[in-house]
């Protein structure tokens, strides 16, 4: 197993974009009184095609045209201060005049219209270093930064750029872009590592990301987030075995190509581990109530593997536990056989909304009567709002899951606050929120390239424990036990 794979990740150096002269000769105008490069951004090229051109970074860009980070449009005029007149205060330069000519979308054909991109531009974001770009004015006669060791990661997902219509799917993705992009604009600094960040939108197909793995930006990747397709990471690992390059599988829940890919970090709890992890907490968690096993006998038991294991380690463990059969909705006389008097956990067989709402009236009643009864559930129910999680929480329920947040919590209120001052948009109150799984992913990237992949990251929504796995990669064991506490506070505890 490569070094890297225990101890702390080895940065390779990657060379920087030029942070010192245009490579092309623009053309120079006076406005104002100060000279300025002229760039008039053609149509479909993007933020990164432009930074390539010049021989710019994407910081630098932005800070001459601070309208660029919102996007970019056919006929924009890009201006850029000459080292003969660079003004000597912080003052910025003043509009161009509305009399400057300046191209518009009418005149270049309609087919060749730049579309709207539905999020900031996936380019490379430019290493972060203790000299920032205001600290160093774009001028032609700048002297190029020394070489220093960059974190390179690559995020190759379906983004569909070139649909008409953004798909949900889509837009989670481009979600997960903004969350990362967030994370490392805001802790790379203080971590103290250069990052430079590479997307590319792998349109779905397995065949683009056979295009995709042959770009040097890939390929000299110290990490890249891959999609969400089975055929797609077994092309990505297959070339970063032989490298020092590792693939996180966020997405593709079920894939088990960690299992025999040193080079691949399953993201997501297996389903065997994440049983595992759950049965012995409930046991440590309820060793002292008897369990009662509420099986629907006239739908699916779609948690029969999960009781089934569960009954097995209650029976090594000394906890009693009997198996309660009905049909229809559950009654106070099905319940009337345990007295109140006893503790009692109650564990459906049955993650369905129907079958909840079979069980839930009857055990909030019973729940009156018999203050220390417990309802134990599944990763499914996260998602349930309104009068539903109130009941939840009147009967004391407990859940297992991959991940969990606190919109509460300071953290929270914290990267919310920044997402909708850097994007414009709130953020979503979904669960799980894509842009909390970027956010976090990209923290731990960064303390895993200081610290080493093995170091335990608890974050925003998702937290990473990697383990390494006998004749492959790793596997993320953090999963969640969160409890809705009758007085209605929500408890997360990563077990």
């Amino acid at each position: 197993m490569n070094i890297l794979r225990k101890a702390a990740l080895i940065i390779s150096a990657v060379t920087a974009l030029s942070a010192a002269a245009f490579t092309l000769d623009l053309p120079i105008e006076t406005i104002n009184g100060i000279e300025y490069y002229v760039y008039r951004v053609a149509p479909k090229e993007t933020v990164y095609s432009i930074t390539r051109k010049l021989g710019i970074t994407r910081d630098q860009l932005i800070q001459a045209n601070p309208a660029v980070a919102d996007g970019l449009r056919a006929g924009e005029t890009l201006l850029f201060p000459t080292d003969k007149t660079q003004p000597t205060t912080k003052e910025e330069p003043k509009e161009e005049p509305k009399e400057e000519p300046q191209e518009t979308p009418e005149e270049a054909p309609e087919e060749t219209q730049e579309k709207e991109s539905p999020i900031p531009p996936i380019t490379p974001i430019p290493p972060i270093s203790p000299i920032t770009p205001s600290q160093a004015p774009i001028t032609p006669s700048q002297e190029e930064p020394e070489p220093q060791d960059t974190l390179s990661i690559s995020i190759i997902l379906p983004f569909m750029l070139e649909s008409e219509n953004m798909t949900k799917s889509a837009e989670n993705f481009t979600n997960f872009y903004r969350g990362f992009i967030l994370a490392t604009d805001s802790l790379a600094a203080k971590a103290q590592v250069p990052v430079c960040v590479y997307a590319f939108d792998s349109e779905g197909s397995s065949n683009k990301v056979n295009e995709l793995i042959t770009n040097p930006d890939v390929r000299n990747s110290n990490f890249i987030i891959a999609p969400d397709d089975a055929a797609a990471i077994n092309s990505i690992v297959a070339v970063t075995d032989s490298t020092d390059a590792l693939v996180l599988n966020l997405f593709a829940v079920k894939n088990d190509g960690y299992r025999s890919h040193e080079s691949l970090l399953q993201g997501n709890i297996s389903h065997d581990s994440m049983y595992a992890s759950a049965i012995n907490a409930f046991c440590k968690n309820f060793k002292d109530k008897k369990v009662i096993l509420l099986n629907a006998t006239d739908i699916p038991a779609e948690k029969s593997s999960f009781t089934s294991a569960l009954t097995t380690k209650l029976v090594s463990a000394g906890i009693p536990y009997e198996k309660l059969d009905y049909a229809g909705k559950l009654t106070e006389q099905d319940l009337a056989q345990f007295p109140t008097a006893k503790d009692y956990v109650f564990v459906p067989t049955s993650h369905s909304r129907e079958a909840l709402m079979r069980i839930l009236p009857t055990l909030e009643e019973y729940k009156q009567q018999n203050p220390s009864a417990a309802l134990f559930g599944y990763p499914e129910w996260i998602v349930l709002q309104g009068d539903i999680k109130n009941k939840l929480h009147q009967i004391n329920t407990t859940i297992y899951s991959r991940f969990a947040s606190n919109p509460s919590s300071d953290n929270y209120k914290r990267i919310a606050a920044s997402f909708e001052g850097a994007y414009g948009t709130p953020l979503e109150r979904t669960i799980p929120n894509q842009a909390l799984l970027g956010f976090d992913a990209a923290a731990w990237i960064l303390q895993a390239a200081t610290s080493g992949v093995e170091i335990p990251y608890s974050g925003a929504q998702n937290s990473f424990n990697f383990k390494e796995v006998d004749g492959g990669g790793f596997e993320n064991n953090s999963l969640y036990f969160i409890n809705f506490a009758p007085e209605g506070s929500t408890e997360i505890i990563l077990l």
